[in-house]
């Protein structure tokens, strides 16, 4: 039986909807992850004409790796969404009325031409990111999948540079080969021939039978070389003439083999100054960096980071048999005010910590643990004095324009509103600004000139 993944927000059409594919035999999964939708044949999503449509940005992501058929459900329908929805990757567009049907049959053709499903160790890569770095990076993605040219992927630790290396093959001609990953920190350079190039039996003591080394495993795919600036001058070396030469001798071997791999690197280093300063190879940084993707660590895209903690919670439910819906308000506001030295990996790690310390494996609502929310106080906060001053130039030299204030500070907009609170900084009343009314329970905010 075929499986069809529904994200649908209106109640009364997903309930139309679910009886419409079953009535035709399928088997209906209501999700909006992602990785749940994963495991399904196709996919029934509904977009809206509304800026910033999650629809919209669900499709975007979800091609850019191999995934199943995506077909839109729109009750606001426009040739103009229409078009979008199909430039994004959707198979088929469905608007008002409805004809039961035609649903049916498109998703059967579609499925019956895609084929079972192969079997997968894992779920696809993910990009999560709605930000203006990230629309960027995403681009390039798109761009980058269409080519076979080596690409540099540069950024903090855990900015996520594998996940983008993986969608760049995914979205590839070469995805139905391997993609093999080298930790470069990882390989001492005495290792170094054998586990690239590998080895025929014989060639050294303990060699009882032939390996193939890394290259040869990615021969028609891909090999992504992780962290390629830990990689010693003489391991520099040996790698680019494998570049250059596009072939390998195994150890022992008496002639070489033709390799047709692409080449994707990664780094949190600065090559150029190493390459200024004699520990690493120019000629290699030319054959790596032919273009370049440069993530941008998660304190310079805060706004991307309650779409991160949605996508983290289903996983995180399923490892630990909860139920949460959500961070409280607190609590998001906390993560993003935090600088997140470890990016999303370090955000990963600290959801984590909450669920070891949930109250109850049922809390749909969670809020930080004490410990947590202690461990999100950055150590060089300023004095309130030093942060009042600070907010008040702010707020003077931008005329009270809050949202300029808050890019500015790195912070939400509400958050700006409880620091003026907290600091009791009222506006003049000359300024068209934010009115604050403050009560015991909540804060009220109204604007008489939107920011």
């Amino acid at each position: 039986m075929a499986k069809i993944a529904t994200s649908i927000a209106d109640p009364n059409l997903c309930q139309q909807l679910e009886s419409l594919l079953l009535s035709h035999g399928f088997e209906v999964l209501a999700t909006r992850s992602i990785a749940d939708a994963y495991r399904a044949d196709a996919v029934l999503l509904e977009c809206s004409t509304h800026a910033g449509d999650p629809g919209m940005e669900f499709i975007q992501t979800a091609t850019l790796a191999e995934f199943p058929p995506i077909f839109v459900i729109a009750l606001e329908s426009s040739e103009d969404m229409a078009i979008s929805a199909f430039r994004c990757g959707a198979q088929n567009f469905f608007k008002p009325p409805f004809r039961g049907d035609e649903i049916a049959d498109a998703l059967r053709r579609s499925i019956s031409l895609r084929g079972a499903p192969p079997a997968k160790a894992s779920c696809p890569a993910v990009l999560v990111g709605v930000s203006p770095e990230m629309q960027l990076v995403k681009g390039l993605i798109r761009k980058l999948s269409c080519v076979n040219s080596s690409v540099l992927i540069t950024g903090e630790t855990g900015t996520g540079k594998e996940v983008v290396a993986r969608l760049i093959h995914q979205a590839g001609s070469r995805h139905k080969r391997p993609m093999v990953c080298v930790n470069c920190a990882a390989i001492p350079d005495s290792l170094l021939e054998s586990e690239m190039f590998g080895y025929e039996k014989g060639a050294f003591t303990g060699a009882v039978s032939s390996r193939e080394g890394k290259m040869k495993e990615a021969n028609g795919g891909t090999v992504f070389l992780d962290e390629i600036g830990d990689f010693s001058l003489a391991a520099q070396a040996k790698v680019l003439r494998v570049i250059e030469s596009k072939d390998v001798t195994p150890l022992g071997g008496r002639g070489s083999i033709q390799l047709d791999v692409r080449i994707i690197s990664a780094t949190n280093r600065d090559l150029e100054k190493m390459a200024r300063e004699g520990t690493f190879r120019s000629d290699l940084l030319f054959r790596l960096n032919v273009a370049r993707i440069k993530l941008p660590p998660l304190r310079e895209r805060r706004s991307d980071i309650p779409l991160l903690i949605q996508h983290f919670l289903p996983e995180l439910n399923r490892s630990f048999g909860c139920k949460v819906n959500r961070f409280s308000d607190r609590a998001l506001e906390r993560m993003s005010e935090y600088s997140w030295a470890g990016n999303v990996r370090e955000l990963r790690n600290i959801m984590e910590m909450v669920f070891l310390d949930l109250p109850s494996l049922n809390t749909p609502v969670v809020d930080l643990p004490p410990f947590v929310d202690s461990l999100l106080r950055d150590t060089d906060e300023r004095s309130p004095e030093d942060e009042r001053a600070r907010l008040l130039s702010a707020l003077l030299s931008t005329r009270w324009n809050v949202s300029e204030v808050a890019r500015q500070f790195k912070w939400s907009r509400m958050t700006i509103y409880r620091r003026l609170i907290k600091h009791h900084i009222l506006r003049p009343d000359s300024c068209n600004t934010p009115v604050l009314a403050v009560t015991h329970s909540d804060v009220a905010v109204t604007e008489r000139e939107s920011d």
